[in-house]
């Protein structure tokens, strides 16, 4: 699993998982204030749907196989979801020509503070880092009071870092 099709976790305790290809992962729990969303079943029954949104150059080529649902719409995503986890577009593979731009995929999938403004609710913004701002995120979105950016590196560091020391013996290994 590269970068681009990378999981993700539960946020805000929900239960079911919105995911985006590509770039970014959505996670959702209900639809928007007081209305049950298409998940609601799933949450009840403890298991996930799962929903790609992303260009389809970037979408998992057996998403469907594994029972994925696939959308290109993020706005209509975006209003039922309680998180969003974008990922980052790999620079370095752009001349790969799988997005046309960064503009173009800014425009269509990037997490814009003019997207996230139209919400009727808050969600949980999260990012896994590095970033590319400006490309699947705007600043501004970025360090919002929503964002969990900073506290989901810290634990991912916290976390290889544990696992190493379990991994190595818990340091009783001599070199």
């Amino acid at each position: 699993m590269d970068d681009d099709t990378a999981a993700a976790t539960p946020a805000t305790g929900g239960s079911s998982m919105q995911y985006r290809s590509g770039e970014a992962r959505h996670e959702t729990q209900n639809g928007p204030r007081g209305h049950k969303g298409p998940a609601d079943q799933e949450a009840q029954s403890g298991c996930a749907k799962v929903v790609v949104c992303g260009p389809s150059t970037l979408l998992p080529s057996d998403a469907k196989k594994l029972g994925i649902n696939i959308t290109y719409n993020l706005d209509e995503v975006l209003n039922w979801c309680d998180a969003v986890i974008a990922l980052r577009i790999q620079l370095e593979r752009m001349h790969l020509g799988r997005i046309p731009s960064k503009r173009e995929y800014h425009s269509e999938f990037g997490l814009t503070f003019e997207r996230i403004s139209k919400l009727k609710k808050d969600i949980v913004i999260m990012h896994p880092g590095p970033m590319n701002r400006g490309v699947e995120i705007d600043s501004k979105v970025a360090d919002s009071d929503n964002a969990v950016i900073l506290d989901q590196v810290l634990n991912g560091v916290a976390s290889r870092m544990s696992i190493l020391y379990l991994l190595l013996g818990e340091g009783d290994i001599k070199l």
